[in-house]
């Protein structure tokens, strides 16, 4: 334990020291004014669909935004939630590399560690205010008791540690809908040993009780959709949410931003030691693979093809859990190529390689980043420009303590704009004002603004409210893209930093 609290304070240090410290764009964003407005009711918390509501996350993040308020930030409090879950998900890492993977080698568990801590997307996530990392810390949380279990001697210590896999993984259930992915592999466990007669079958019952205990958040919602609108309705609205098309693979609607997410994820492989990916595979593959390397790989295969397939616009996202199975997965490759070799490493070489291994993918960011803007192809940013981001630098470096641009353009909002303005656009660029208007209404004023989207609470106005808004109040918007749905539009023109929107002129 004291091994696995070092690994954690350091993971949590150098995630804390690159975290955004404002305010987010996009779905980042979004999660910050849920968590500062936050109710406990399923109309408020269902958003775009339950399998979005994340209900116990951003329940973390309310309680963590209260603590941080007291020193006069809580959107920080919402961002640093998601360096705790990779710090967990790191130190479980290491855990399950040192006591289950390998013969205790503690400097294959800590490249391991590092391999997926310097990742590209993991320290990204780990740094903005998202719930993946805490996907990773549920999954590698589950697999520690699950092979906890198939290590006890006796089959009541194994059957507690599978109850709690079960309270765990309905914990994650509240967190993600990742958590369903695993099922299958824990579900022929189970049905393997019950057979063999390493556990008992009544043992489903406290495990039943134990993941509807942890799962509570979730079924809530999913029980009052049922007693509003059906039990069909509840439960494809549990599951896939609005995205039923996307999760069966068949949608086309986000096809033009796959290249740039697989652009995006190949970053993550700038690390000469995931080349011990597929020597882990293939020995996990083998007669002689044992039961962990089998469970992982199982777990990698099941993750690594969901994400793959889930072809959505922030797709490179969801590659968290499908990285920390190939990090697992690397660990056994290194252990299997090198051995009892790796035990003769004193403390100065072990430290070298852990010091290249964290600044091999560190430099080559930057290398990215400088090739990128070199050959002026921006091909990862949007048709239009959000305000005052330097888009190559937002998703090519991972790190976020020096990313701004949301406060920069709140402060234009607030410098270039009447006290009564309306502004009007997408989730993406609307999310940071509504959580500054949530945070700090006084220094916003009289502002409005208009969110196209329904999301976590937030509901759009009628369109007569807003042609009304329109006429009365200064209309701006921050892109065209998020001027031309706006409701009563006439003119756009470039006015500072933003478009200013001119109502319909009463003949039309």
């Amino acid at each position: 334990m004291r091994r696995w609290a070092v690994v954690f304070l350091l993971a949590l240090a150098v995630y804390l020291l690159t975290l955004q410290t404002g305010f987010s764009w996009q779905d980042s964003g979004g999660f910050q004014f849920r968590a500062l407005d936050f109710r406990w009711r399923a109309e408020d918390m269902i958003g775009l669909g339950i399998a979005l509501a994340h209900p116990a996350y951003v329940a973390l993040c309310a309680f963590a935004s209260r603590i941080t308020a007291l020193f006069g930030n809580p959107v920080v409090g919402v961002t640093a939630v998601s360096a705790f879950g990779a710090a967990v998900a790191l130190a479980n890492v290491w855990a399950l590399v040192f006591f289950h993977l390998t013969e205790r080698r503690a400097l294959v568990a800590s490249v391991a560690t590092v391999l997926l801590g310097a990742s590209h997307m993991f320290w990204w996530l780990a740094t903005v205010a998202e719930v993946y990392t805490w996907s990773s810390a549920f999954l590698t949380t589950e697999l520690l008791l699950l092979l906890f279990a198939a290590r006890a001697e006796k089959r009541f210590r194994r059957g507690l540690l599978l109850t709690g896999l079960a309270a765990v993984t309905g914990l994650h259930l509240s967190f993600h809908n990742f958590a369903l992915l695993a099922w299958p592999v824990y579900a022929v466990v189970f049905v393997v040993w019950a057979v063999k007669n390493k556990l008992g079958i009544w043992w489903l019952l406290p495990m039943v009780a134990a993941f509807c205990l942890g799962a509570a958040p979730f079924l809530q919602l999913t029980a009052s959709a049922a007693m509003k609108s059906g039990i069909p309705f509840a439960v494809t609205n549990a599951l896939v949410g609005d995205f039923s098309q996307e999760v069966m693979g068949v949608s086309e609607r986000w096809a033009p931003l796959f290249k740039a997410n697989m652009a995006l994820h190949t970053l993550n492989y700038l690390n000469p030691l995931w080349l011990f990916l597929p020597v882990g595979v293939w020995f996990s593959s083998r007669k002689t693979g044992d039961f962990a390397a089998r469970c992982i790989l199982a777990l990698a295969v099941i993750h690594f093809t969901f994400f793959i397939r889930y072809n959505v616009g922030d797709q490179a996202t969801f590659a968290l859990p499908t990285l920390t199975c190939f990090a697992l997965l690397a660990a056994i490759g290194m252990d299997r190529v090198f051995g009892s070799r790796l035990d003769k490493f004193g403390l100065s070489a072990g430290a070298m390689v852990l010091i290249l291994a964290a600044a091999f993918p560190t430099c080559a960011y930057f290398g990215a980043d400088a090739a990128v803007r070199r050959l002026n192809a921006d091909a990862l940013s949007a048709k239009e420009k959000i305000p005052f981001r330097d888009e190559v630098r937002y998703w090519i470096l991972p790190w976020k303590m020096n990313e701004k641009s949301a406060d920069r353009a709140i402060e234009a909002v607030l410098r270039e704009t009447e006290t009564n303005a309306v502004f009007y656009g997408y989730l993406v660029v609307s999310a940071p004002l509504i959580a500054k208007q949530l945070a700090d209404p006084e220094s916003m004023g009289d502002r409005k603004i208009v969110c196209y989207e329904n999301f976590g609470g937030y509901r759009q106005p009628d369109n007569d409210t807003c042609r009304r808004l329109m006429k009365e109040r200064p209309a701006y918007a921050m892109r065209r893209q998020d001027a031309k749905p706006a409701p009563g539009l006439g003119a756009i023109q470039q006015q500072g930093s933003f478009l200013r929107l001119s109502p319909l002129s009463p003949e039309n």
